[in-house]
């Protein structure tokens, strides 16, 4: 990794200071990129996936990604083997299927305080029919005023709980029916605003989009160190509105030499 912090310098009376916080920075990074591209993301992670929020365009032999932010803006570059990504994007199909499963573990944990309950009652209930083996009226009473009413609650509860979950259920049923060309598309979600269980399709232009993304390993050169670039990541960050910084972001970039880099992978 290669890293640029720019200071700004200022004057204090007739002492020269240096502002230590800036949001100027650059840096050039190999094998490593903003995104979790090595790992698959745990079933319990609500989307199943890893995401990345903008997707690359392919630029003279190079992947560019648009400019974001507002005040502070930040610009990233990817050089990589010829037409191809150190990540590859999911299908429609297999997000599907993956947030069923997310969608499921879910429901568990939100039902295990409910089993837990469940669960004890009935192991006092059993505490109560020794205890008042010999008093009927006192078992009869207990049975009535505690056990059957903390049962029927949280068995409602219980019940409740598998309602509210079940139409996200549905949805995700009727969409693993589209026809197989769509499922096979990539998948950029967000999430429901009228279901905080559910997620919608969209697409790269949508602000709110997540892109999903998983492990590529099939773009590497594994009979080659580990130590090897394979790829580089470029990333720039700073505030155009300053003239002297938005000149170090252009000129940062001129001093990269990309078909050097290029030339660097896998050696």
């Amino acid at each position: 990794m290669y890293r640029i912090i720019t200071l700004d310098f200022y004057c204090d009376g007739n002492v020269i200071k240096i502002e230590d916080e800036v949001p100027t920075y650059f840096s050039l990074n190999d094998n490593m990129f903003e995104a979790e591209i090595y790992d698959t993301a745990q079933e319990d992670i609500l989307l199943g996936y890893n995401v990345m929020y903008d997707m690359p365009v392919e630029k003279n032999g190079y992947w560019y990604f648009k400019e974001i932010g507002f005040d502070i803006k930040s610009s990233m570059w990817l050089i990589t083997y010829d037409g191809k990504l150190p990540y590859t994007y999911v299908t429609k199909k297999e997000f599907l299927d993956k947030r069923k499963r997310s969608l499921s573990v879910q429901m568990q944990i939100s039902a295990a305080g409910f089993k837990d309950i469940l669960k004890n009652i009935e192991i006092e209930k059993g505490f109560k029919e020794k205890e008042y083996k010999n008093d009927p009226a006192k078992l009869e009473k207990y049975m009535k005023m505690d056990y059957l009413q903390i049962k029927e609650r949280y068995e409602k509860q219980l019940a409740d709980n598998e309602k509210t979950y079940k139409p996200a259920f549905d949805k995700i049923d009727a969409q693993l029916k589209m026809p197989a060309a769509e499922l096979s598309q990539q998948a950029i979600v967000k999430s429901d605003p009228n279901d905080h269980l559910s997620y919608l399709f969209t697409d790269d232009d949508d602000g709110f989009g997540k892109i999903l993304i998983k492990p590529n390993p099939g773009y590497f050169n594994k009979k080659i160190p580990k130590s090897s670039p394979q790829f580089f990541w470029i990333y720039v960050r700073a505030n155009p509105k300053n003239p002297i910084v938005a000149k170090f972001m252009t000129d940062i970039i001129k001093a990269v030499d990309f078909t050097i880099l290029k030339n660097m992978l896998g050696k």
